[in-house]
């Protein structure tokens, strides 16, 4: 498989600059994009992931904070449907125990973060 740039790799999957940059860290530099054992789909898979995983656990804190906010819960129900869409295709990707690892590894790694 050819190897692809990170810059490139954001500019296939549609993530312009301004969304790079407001991206965490974690998410511009995770291991999976460097891993030539993963495909392209399973590499984006898991770069959405770690976005959404973030946002979904931002509109969570949110709902702690104020459980009448109407927009942030209409904003967690999609993120929700979000989540069960892309299942079936999770579960297929599950299968490979590389993509289980950095799957594992996000969700422990962004869990951490927000626990601190």
């Amino acid at each position: 498989m050819a190897s692809i740039s990170r810059k490139d790799f954001f500019k296939k999957i549609g993530l312009g600059i301004g969304v790079v940059v407001s991206t965490p860290v974690s998410a511009m530099f995770s291991e999976h994009l460097d891993d030539d054992n993963l495909s392209v789909e399973k590499k984006q898979f898991l770069t959405e992931y770690e976005l959404w995983l973030h946002d979904f656990h931002n509109f969570v804190e949110k709902r702690n904070k104020n459980i009448l906010d109407e927009a942030n819960n209409k904003r967690l129900m999609e993120l929700s449907d979000e989540a069960a869409k892309r299942k079936p295709l999770l579960e297929q990707h599950m299968k490979d125990s590389r993509f289980a690892g950095y799957f594992n590894t996000i969700t422990a790694s962004i869990t951490r973060n927000i626990q601190s």
